[in-house]
C-alpha cells in the first residue's frame, strides 16, 4: 500500500505521516498489556526522524518506510487486535460532558484505579492482555479530543503518570515522547490519535512496577 502510494506521487513526508496515523490507529485497536506494542508508534516516529536527515540516501529512506511492519514487536500485534473502529464512538458519546479540568481529573482517576495485575496468572509477558478498564481511559481521552481541549494540558498530565513506570523498562517513556512528537508533526484531524494512544499506554503501564519512582521520591523527600 505504501509502495503504491509512493509510486502514485505521494511524498516521502506524506507517506511518513500516513504511516504514523496508521500506527496510532493500530495501537488503539491493540489488546496488549505488555510493553512491546508501543513500537508501533516509536518505529513510525523514528522513521519520520530519518526522513528529515541529510545524508541518508533515498534508497535507505524508502527501505525505512517499507520495512516498518517487519519488526517482531509490530508483527506480533496482529494477533491481539480489536476490530475497527476504535475508540468505540457510542461509548464516547455516552460520557457526561465535563470541563477540561474535570475531564483531566476523571482521566487520571481512571488510570490510577486500574485493577491490579494478578501476576500468578501471567506466564508469558509477551502475551499479556490489558484489562478492559483501559478502554475507559481511552474513551475519556477521545472525548477530550472531541471537545477541543488544550493538548498541552493532556500531555503534561499524562507525563506525570508515565514517570511512575519502570515495569516497561522505559518503553512508556519512549512512547510518550513519540506521541508528543507525532502530535505536533501530524495535521488535523488525525493528530489527536497520538494523544489518545498516549492515554492508552499510560493506563496499561501504570501500577505494574513503580519501585524506581518510589525509591527516588523517598531519597528526594518529595
Amino acid at each position: 500500500m505504501l509502495a503504491k502510494a509512493l509510486a502514485g506521487g505521494l511524498s516521502l513526508q506524506g507517506t511518513g505521516e500516513a504511516l504514523s496515523i496508521g500506527a496510532a490507529g493500530l495501537f488503539m485497536r491493540s489488546l496488549t498489556g505488555n510493553p512491546m506494542d508501543v513500537h508501533l508508534h516509536t518505529g513510525a516516529n523514528l522513521r519520520r526522524y530519518l526522513l528529515k536527515l541529510e545524508g541518508v540516501s533515498l534508497r535507505n529512506k524508502l527501505l525505512a518506510l517499507l520495512t516498518w511492519h517487519t519488526g517482531p514487536e509490530v508483527r506480533s500485534t496482529q494477533n491481539r487486535m480489536e476490530p475497527p473502529p476504535q475508540p468505540n464512538r457510542e461509548a464516547v458519546a455516552a460520557l457526561p460532558v465535563r470541563t477540561q479540568a474535570a475531564l483531566l481529573d476523571a482521566l487520571e482517576e481512571s488510570i490510577y484505579t486500574q485493577p491490579p495485575t494478578d501476576w500468578s496468572k501471567v506466564t508469558n509477558l509477551g502475551q499479556m492482555r490489558a484489562v478492559p478498564e483501559v478502554k475507559n481511559t481511552v474513551n475519556l481521552a477521545q472525548q477530550y479530543a472531541d471537545l477541543g481541549y488544550d493538548p498541552d494540558a493532556l500531555i503534561s498530565r499524562l507525563a506525570t503518570i508515565v514517570v511512575h513506570d519502570n515495569f516497561t523498562e522505559m518503553h512508556a517513556f519512549k512512547h510518550h515522547q513519540a506521541t508528543f512528537e507525532e502530535f505536533h508533526a501530524t495535521r488535523l484531524p488525525w493528530r489527536w490519535r497520538h494523544l489518545v494512544s498516549a492515554a492508552q499506554a499510560s493506563a496499561i503501564s501504570y501500577g505494574k512496577n513503580m519501585e524506581v519512582y518510589e525509591e527516588a521520591v523517598e531519597l528526594l523527600h518529595a
